[in-house]
This record gives structure tokens, sequence and C-alpha cells, in this order.
């Protein structure tokens, strides 16, 4: 990391600056509502899904730069190491089918 970036920005990614930004939007919008209530309940919950969707895009796209560079196909061992991190190939190998 260069010296002049300061160390703790976490929304230098696009992609993290996006997300910021529309949970930024839905936590004003639930803002409006009593903590409580069945509105922003669902809206802190669309906030939750709307991330772990941004996540599983983000990964399946690295996994497929990783596949890519690799001719097309990881080794078993690969595959392996990869499902010890808890990542499933086989499931995001699904998603290009």
């Amino acid at each position: 990391m260069s010296s002049d970036r300061k160390q703790n920005e976490p929304f230098d990614d696009p992609d993290d600056a996006a997300v910021h930004r529309v949970c930024s939007i839905l936590e004003s919008v639930a803002g409006g509502f009593s903590p409580d209530s069945e509105e922003a309940i669902a809206i802190r919950d669309a906030a939750t899904a709307y991330i772990v969707v941004r996540q599983h895009a983000n990964l399946k796209a690295q996994y497929d730069r990783l596949v890519a560079a690799f001719d097309g196909e990881l080794t078993n061992e690969m595959k392996d190491d990869l499902r010890r991190h808890g990542i499933d190939p086989d499931e995001l190998d699904a998603y290009s089918a």
C-alpha cells in the first residue's frame, strides 16, 4: 500500500463504495420509521440481502478470473484448498452453466 493512502479507507473499491451508498440510502429511509417497526426491519433485511448478493457476485467474478488464469480448469488440489477456506467451487461453477 502506498504511504499516501489512508490505511483504513474501507470504500476505496468502487463496488464497496456502491454498497455503502445504497446502504446509506436505505438507512436514511429506515430512519423515517420506528426502529422496531416492520418497515424498518424490512429495510434492514433488504440492506443485508443486498450486501450478501453483492459479495457473492464479487466472489464469483474473482473465482472466474482465477479459473481463467488456469486455462479454465482448477486442479483438485486447488478446489480442495478453496473448500478449506469455505468456498465451494462446484457451487460457483454451477452459476456459469
